[in-house]
């Protein structure tokens, strides 16, 4: 909502690093997909995000700072072709 945080139009900053133990993920967009269904082979990718916005959190009388990380593990182990 307009006016209760925010005021002063702040940016909001944000950051990912990821690291690929295994094979590296073809995809650039981490978001987009959550399986791979084995064809890029043994993933293991390790990810760290952060956001920061002055004044991005609050109130009408009172604002604050918004921070916010996060961390996450994606890992997939490609099989042979086996029937179940």
């Amino acid at each position: 909502m307009k006016g209760f945080s925010n005021r002063d139009n702040n940016k909001l900053y944000a950051v990912r690093l990821a690291h690929h133990l295994l094979s590296i993920e073809s995809n650039f967009g981490y978001y987009t997909s959550s399986t791979y269904f084995g064809e890029q082979g043994d993933i293991l990718t390790m990810g760290f995000s952060f956001q920061n916005q002055i004044g991005g959190t609050g109130s009408v009388t009172e604002s604050g700072d918004f921070y916010s990380y996060t961390f996450d593990i994606l890992s997939e182990i490609a099989m042979s072709d086996v029937e179940l």
